[in-house]
């Protein structure tokens, strides 16, 4: 299944950085944004990413390693969560924009 999806995307050799297992880079965020903007995008995301990792603890087919797993992403993500509002609430102080940039790297792995 998974050699299909990668001859579907069908990567260039150039663009796998010399890792084979590599099928896709997405540019998610580029460019310059204002502190309220970029509150939205960013604290949006994370907000998804902690909704994510809560549902998978409600889902009792996970095991206790997944469960801890997710109670530690979850705990990074407030954390990252905290950081990104101290950024925002500077440059908003000082009258600055965020350029923020974001790419997804989509490969794949043998489980």
């Amino acid at each position: 299944m998974i050699s299909k999806f990668k001859k579907w995307l069908g990567p260039k050799e150039d663009e796998n950085y010399g890792n084979p297992e590599l099928l896709d880079e997405i540019q998610l965020i580029e460019g310059s944004f204002n502190p309220m903007e970029a509150a939205d995008v960013l604290l949006s995301l994370i907000a998804y990413k902690i909704k994510f990792h809560n549902v998978q603890l409600l889902n009792s087919e996970h095991d206790e390693s997944s469960r801890i797993q997710s109670e530690k992403r979850i705990a990074e993500l407030k954390e990252a969560k905290n950081r990104v509002t101290r950024l925002i609430m500077e440059a908003r102080n000082r009258g600055e924009s965020l350029k923020i940039c974001s790419k997804i790297r989509v490969s794949t792995q043998k489980d």
